[in-house]
């Protein structure tokens, strides 16, 4: 017969150790392990929301039984004008290159009962041809503080109306030149005013359509 002696009896903390070492044991085979995680995207926990409403395309013009719109800001006339400018550096250089990027391909010109309606470009193409328009040389033909700027619905609220020889509509800008100077020597050279149309084209202003009265020599 075998007595343990009180010195090799496993105390309270070594019988708690005994156990929870045949507990693991017994528990071994059935734990859970990978070697892999998940590839996929970890989702934060969070509740549906409903979709931003989608924005109807901009409009120039609304009404309020249209409901929510979205309204297209006009461009500012000024660049229009600069446009006009850009022409007359252009003419006075005598370059029909300098004149192209400014006005469209399509542009036409009202010259007056003799010479009828003309495409721009064709007809200032010609006109730099047989005019010295150099001569100038660079002087003003016509002074900043006259030209007039009106929007396509204004020209049908001047009164007493008036008949620029041009039609406008939707964001066209036109822009009505005084010529000061439209005569070189004894050459003239411009009528006594162009009126030229401005529409938008993507971020900047192209002229398309003019009115002169004026008949090449």
């Amino acid at each position: 017969m075998i007595h343990w002696s009180k010195l090799s009896e496993p105390g309270p903390l070594g019988w708690l150790t005994v156990a929870l070492a045949v507990g693991c044991g017994a528990q071994r085979g059935s734990l859970q392990t990978t070697t892999t995680l998940d590839a996929s995207p970890r989702r934060a926990p969070g509740i549906a929301v409903d979709p931003a409403p989608e924005l109807p395309a901009p409009t120039r013009v609304a009404h309020p039984e249209q409901g929510i719109v979205v309204l297209r800001a006009p461009q500012d006339p000024e660049a229009a004008r600069e446009v006009v400018r850009g022409f007359f550096r252009a003419v006075g250089h005598g370059s029909i290159d300098e004149l192209r990027p400014l006005v469209a391909q399509d542009a036409w010109l009202s010259a007056g009962a003799m010479a009828g309606r003309q495409k721009a470009l064709q007809y200032w193409e010609t006109r730099l041809s047989r005019l010295d328009y150099g001569a100038l040389g660079g002087a003003a033909v016509f002074r900043e503080g006259e030209l007039e700027t009106y929007r396509a619905a204004d020209l049908s609220a001047l009164r007493p109306p008036r008949a620029l020889g041009v039609v406008a509509q939707g964001d066209d800008v036109v822009v009505r030149v005084p010529i000061t100077a439209p005569k070189y020597g004894k050459t003239r050279l411009f009528g006594d005013e162009i009126v030229f149309v401005l529409r938008p084209r993507g971020n900047r202003y192209a002229i398309v359509d003019m009115a002169e009265e004026f008949t090449l020599p």
